[in-house]
């Protein structure tokens, strides 16, 4: 819901909560939904790209074209005007990592009300625009329905075995990353 009303939006929360996968799960529906016909691009923080390469992944997928022999500004306007129409979607997954590219925060709060930005971050920069979505870890039944169905998807019977799957949930403090692999 926060995605359809356009702006930044960031998933806060330490490693292993889970940020990055509601990012992928909320671009997919969005996409399935019919929702994103300009497209998702995903920018991987953890590489530390510039502002320049960020917006020219962007235009690789938004436009099949990288714009290399274009100008950062045409590229940055682009950009703009594909992202103000409001039907397409940008996450920048990891955007601790890239948190001190001050020209990338510049440009984030410049964009248009409409466009629709999705950020998953372990801190908030100051700066960063957007409504902040803290993401904690899972409460002890929220985490054993985790595992049980995880561990179900991979052919485990876990019938019986609530207290067992108890106990590993508090030993890595349910969280979701954690929980998912070790089900699996």
């Amino acid at each position: 819901a926060l995605l359809r009303q356009g702006g930044v939006t960031v998933l806060k929360g330490e490693g292993g909560r889970g940020k990055t996968v509601l990012a992928v799960k909320a671009a997919h529906d969005a996409l399935a939904a019919g929702e994103l016909a300009g497209g998702a691009a995903w920018v991987n923080g953890e590489l530390e790209p510039s502002l320049d390469e960020c917006l020219r992944q962007m235009t690789r997928v938004f436009f099949g074209d990288r714009m290399e022999q274009e100008p950062f500004e045409v590229c940055s306007n682009r950009i703009v005007e594909h992202l103000e129409r409001g039907e397409a979607l940008v996450v920048l997954d990891n955007f601790e990592t890239v948190a001190h590219e001050s020209g990338l925060i510049r440009w984030l709060a410049g964009l248009p009300l409409l466009a629709r930005i999705l950020i998953t971050t372990r801190e908030v920069p100051p700066g960063l625009p957007g409504r902040v979505v803290p993401i904690q870890e899972l409460c002890p039944e929220e985490a054993q329905s985790l595992f049980i169905e995880r561990a179900t998807r991979g052919g485990t019977v876990t019938t019986g075995q609530e207290t067992e799957i108890d106990q590993i949930c508090a030993v890595v403090g349910c969280q979701p990353l954690a929980i998912e692999l070790l089900a699996s």
